[in-house]
């Protein structure tokens, strides 16, 4: 039986070039910035060695990038990639989605693997690692990021604005008669969540609310279904607010649960608010009080900023701020 070749990678052509990988990349995508003879060293080893690449192809195709747990999240980020999958189809682009390979390549690995598709661009959601990250501000095709984006790096992203959510879910309360209210979620999650838990502790002292730091808990969110650790968690606690802001709309109706494990009943005894204004908001009992966070716009937002840069080469970084709407429901109430 014939051996099977072994497949060339870019890693050896910039070995034998002595470059690095991304100037492999950019020199066979035809991308600007390479030195000519560099380019022409390059080409002609990728040639020689057998490397399929074709310099004159048209890059149709748009990357979907999170990691695996963002896909399976049934309603902000799941919106958000369905959205995309539509909105792509509509257009003359395709999409690729690149998912499970973020935890199972390496970086050599996932650098061959998007040469090979050469996309026109990259959406991503959720957060993702920052040696990734960084290795996509590399590239000279335009990234951009929805529903988050990384603190430590300048990126292009749409994200909902949690500062004007926040700020008017505790205008609402306080003009409701609440006084003592605390956070649930954990903050290193995601950026939304991170925003909305230090968002709130500004609100509170901006507007003279009362802060007290044993009413922000510091949830672990691989426990986000399990009622029976929260209420735990709520037992350990001295005394509660009169009113928890959740990271989203999961955990306030888990809270909502185990607080009725630990004999509290919502509103009457401690109002939630949620975040996202998803299914769940809607079918808790009571609905939550949430902030509609519009996923499909934020998805809008980041394909129409995509296309833009893909169509111009404009390679400026763009931040978007996505409106958000509070929705008043049954799990909080007027305190007389």
């Amino acid at each position: 039986m014939k051996k099977k070749e072994k497949k060339i990678t870019l890693k050896q052509i910039a070995n034998i070039v002595n470059v690095s990988q991304n100037t492999v990349s950019n020199a066979l995508r035809g991308f600007h910035g390479v030195n000519e003879e560099t380019r022409k060293t390059i080409i002609q080893t990728a040639r020689d060695l057998g490397y399929n690449f074709n310099l004159n192809s048209e890059k149709n195709t748009i990357i979907i990038a999170a990691m695996p747990d963002k896909f399976n999240d049934l309603y902000f980020f799941a919106k958000i990639s369905n959205f995309l999958e539509v909105k792509i189809a509509e257009t003359n682009y395709k999409s690729v989605t690149l998912n499970n390979l973020l935890d199972d390549m390496d970086l050599s690995e996932m650098l061959d693997f998007i040469n090979e598709i050469d996309p026109a661009g990259i959406i991503v959601f959720g957060e993702i690692p920052d040696k990734i990250a960084k290795m996509f501000m590399s590239f000279t095709i335009p990234v951009v990021y929805v529903g988050c984006y990384i603190p430590n790096l300048i990126v292009n992203a749409v994200i909902e604005d949690n500062i004007y959510g926040v700020y008017s879910v505790v205008s609402y309360l306080m003009e409701n008669g609440y006084k003592k209210i605390g956070f649930i979620g954990d903050i290193n999650e995601n950026t939304s969540f991170w925003e909305r838990y230090f968002m709130l502790i500004g609100c509170l002292k901006k507007l003279s609310a009362e802060y007290n730091e044993k009413y922000m808990i510091d949830l672990d969110y691989s426990k986000i279904i399990d009622y029976e650790y929260m209420a735990e968690m709520f037992e350990s606690i001295e005394s509660l607010p009169e009113v928890f802001i959740c990271a989203d709309d999961r955990v306030a109706a888990v809270a909502i649960k185990a607080l009725y494990q630990i004999g509290k009943n919502v509103p009457e005894d401690i109002g939630i608010v949620g975040f996202d204004n998803s299914e769940i908001s809607k079918i808790s009992i009571p609905t939550l009080t949430t902030v509609d966070t519009y996923p499909e716009k934020q998805g809008a937002a980041a394909f129409n900023l995509l296309e833009r840069k893909i169509k111009t080469g404009d390679s400026s970084i763009e931040k978007i701020l996505s409106p958000v709407k509070l929705i008043p429901g049954g799990s909080t109430r007027r305190i007389i």
